[in-house]
């Protein structure tokens, strides 16, 4: 049994949890180059940063589709600050295999939310709906019926 000033029993009596939205996308692969590499391609172009020199090398489709990705969990982190603790999995990565044989996932992106509710696809809606009810249990808020 926790003693009462453990981690375990402080976690429970927290009112302020934040939800937890793991996103699953495959990311670029090489995401930034070695710090004497990013000097020079700085140095040869100076007015483009390394992530966008970095998305030039894909098709058009896929950098609108990363930049869309990289929009939205942009908003939602501004729109709910602490309550959403925002984890990203690459399924190529080891833990991000791990957790996508865990959830099964099948189709990118993939959220799932605190870890039990899972919205496959492009369905922002249906996500910002899951993620305003579950911030709304989370802080002990009534929902609407």
């Amino acid at each position: 049994m926790p003693s009462e000033g453990s981690g375990w029993v402080a976690l429970q009596k927290n009112p302020m949890r934040s939800v937890e939205l793991e996103v699953f996308y495959l990311f670029p692969e090489n995401w930034s180059l070695c710090s004497a590499c990013e000097m020079m391609m700085a140095h040869v172009n100076p007015e483009k940063p390394s992530f966008d020199r970095e998305l030039d090398q894909f098709p058009a489709e896929w950098k609108e589709e990363f930049q869309r990705l990289s929009t939205l969990i942009l908003d939602l982190a501004e729109q709910y600050g602490d309550r959403l603790h925002i984890q990203l999995w690459d399924p190529r990565s080891l833990q991000g295999m791990i957790n996508s044989f865990r959830y099964k996932v099948r189709q990118y992106p993939t959220f799932i939310i605190n870890r039990s509710e899972k919205i496959a696809g492009w369905d922002i809606e249906n996500l910002k709906r899951a993620l305003k009810a579950a911030t709304s249990i989370e802080m002990g808020e009534k929902l609407p019926t």
